[in-house]
């Protein structure tokens, strides 16, 4: 199983009210045919905020449950240490 998951504090589900300064996620639902039709098994997963703690316990979840993982997102501030 493949799991698919996106980061971002700025994102906001599809169909959801859009507030000032969020936009809609679209990659993971984007990615999850194409990762079937190559023959995955994909799993999307919630949205995962930016920050450490929480794309560290996503990370763990999805590695725990699933054989490989493919995200989206990126850091555009800050510095991070583990």
């Amino acid at each position: 199983m493949l799991a698919c998951w996106a980061t971002g504090s700025e994102l906001v589900e599809a169909g959801q009210p859009l507030a000032p300064g969020k936009i809609y996620e679209s990659n993971r639902r984007a990615l999850e045919p194409l990762l079937v039709r190559s023959g995955a098994v994909a799993r999307v997963y919630p949205l995962v905020p930016d920050t450490l703690d929480a794309t560290c316990r996503a990370l763990k979840q999805a590695l725990d449950e699933c054989d490989a993982v493919v995200t989206s997102g990126g850091v555009s501030v800050g510095n991070w240490t583990l």
